[in-house]
C-alpha cells in the first residue's frame, strides 16, 4: 500500500464505485425523484476540478514552479441512514455504515483522460468524528513533510562539506 493510500485508508474502508440512493418516503405526485447524492458528488467533483485547474493556470501564467501542495478532502454530509452491501459467498450482506468512500472518474480540463476523485459521504452524526480524523491525517502529513525537509537539508549540508562539491 502506498504512503498516500495509507494516509487516507482506515481499517475496514471499502471503496465504492457504485451506490444506490433509496427514498423511504415517496416523492409528491407528478414530481421526479432526485438522486441527491449523485448531484452532490457531481457538483463537488466539478468544484474540486475547477479549483485545481485554477491553481495550475496561476502557476502557468506566472511561469512558477509548483512549490506548494494542495490537498482536498471532499466530503458530503448525508442526513439519513446509510448501508453497505457486499456479496459474501453468494449471499448479500447489508450492514449499517457511517461513511462510504466513492471513487468517481471525471475528465477535468487539465487532464488528457479521466482522473479518479475520492469523495467521502459521511452521516451527519459521524461528521464530528470525521473532522477529527481529517485533522489527525493532516498532522501526520505535516510530520512526514517536516521529516522529508530535514532529510533534504541534511543531504544538502553533507554535499556542501564534500570535497567533491
Amino acid at each position: 500500500m502506498s504512503e498516500a493510500t495509507q494516509l487516507f485508508h482506515r481499517e475496514g474502508t471499502n471503496f465504492s464505485s457504485s451506490y444506490k440512493e433509496v427514498k423511504l418516503k415517496s416523492a409528491p405526485k407528478g414530481s421526479k425523484p432526485k438522486n441527491e447524492i449523485f448531484e452532490a458528488i457531481t457538483q463537488l467533483v466539478k468544484y474540486v476540478s475547477y479549483e485545481i485547474g485554477d491553481y495550475l493556470d496561476l502557476y502557468k501564467e506566472r511561469k512558477m514552479e509548483a512549490n506548494s501542495c494542495i490537498i482536498f478532502f471532499p466530503v458530503i454530509v448525508f442526513d439519513g441512514e446509510m448501508y453497505s452491501a457486499e456479496l459474501d459467498k453468494g449471499n448479500l450482506v447489508i450492514k449499517p455504515t457511517k461513511y462510504i468512500f466513492c471513487i468517481i472518474h471525471y475528465k477535468p480540463k487539465y487532464e488528457s483522460r479521466r482522473a479518479p476523485f475520492l469523495i467521502e459521504v459521511v452521516s451527519r452524526k459521524y461528521f464530528p468524528k470525521y473532522i477529527s480524523l481529517v485533522e489527525n491525517r493532516i498532522k501526520k502529513l505535516n510530520k512526514k513533510i517536516e521529516k522529508m525537509t530535514d532529510i533534504k537539508q541534511s543531504l544538502i549540508d553533507a554535499l556542501s562539506r564534500s570535497p567533491y562539491g
